[in-house]
């Protein structure tokens, strides 16, 4: 798999996502190379076990930029319920109910990374 079609299948426009590194493909392809090593999703996955809301902020808001910037749109909008829920005062039952589609779909990114 390249990287369009790596963004084709996140259902991203992957011009727009070299656009934000300034059209340097080779950039993408590095910064994503090291979200595989980025500690967002552990923190978050850890304040979830450990039932701590300010590690499940830290970690949500972390792996919202990191996605972000990545143009992961579907695992940005996941970890950005889980942080705006937290940030309003929410409960860590109903965080870790929204941290369920933060998991899957970061597995779904790091499935696609590893054929990329």
């Amino acid at each position: 798999m390249d990287l369009k079609e790596f963004y084709k299948e996140a259902g991203i426009e992957f011009e727009t996502v070299v656009g934000r590194f300034g059209g340097a493909e080779a950039l993408v392809r590095r910064f994503l190379g090291k979200f595989k090593n980025d500690g967002s999703f552990a923190v978050l996955e850890e304040g979830i076990e450990k039932m701590d809301l300010e590690m499940i902020e830290r970690g949500s808001h972390s792996l919202k930029g990191v996605a972000s910037n990545l143009g992961l749109a579907n695992l940005q909008k996941y970890a950005e319920a889980v942080l705006a829920h937290v940030r309003t005062g929410g409960d860590v039952q109903k965080a870790k109910e929204l941290f369920q589609p933060v998991k899957e779909e970061y597995d779904k990114v790091i499935s696609r990374l590893e054929n990329l």
